[in-house]
């Protein structure tokens, strides 16, 4: 403490790591930015990386980068998976997303 360091006693350690875990959310949604949010909704709407970073304005691989995000925040393996759970979550398209 006298060098400028913080100190959690050992007892209460468990208690402050927790504390600096952000919370988990009930809509697993909500842990997407909301640039992949944009992303994912391109996705489930059938379109390609090409065409998502063409209507984004983003490199290919800026939209391989947030798709394996988003399925890593959602704890999805594929493309099946992620659709699939675009349907079991009544996620739904908004117009002019298409």
């Amino acid at each position: 403490v006298q060098a400028g360091n913080s100190y959690v006693s050992p007892t209460l350690e468990s208690v402050w790591e927790r504390l600096q875990e952000k919370p988990p959310t009930a809509d697993p949604i909500e842990a997407l930015t909301s640039r992949e949010r944009e992303v994912y909704q391109l996705i489930i709407a059938g379109n390609t990386n090409r065409g998502i970073g063409e209507r984004l304005g983003i490199s290919i691989r800026t939209v391989e980068v947030h798709r394996k995000n988003i399925m890593a925040k959602l704890g999805i393996k594929n493309l099946t998976q992620l659709i699939q759970f675009a349907s079991r979550n009544n996620l739904h398209i908004s117009p002019g997303n298409t």
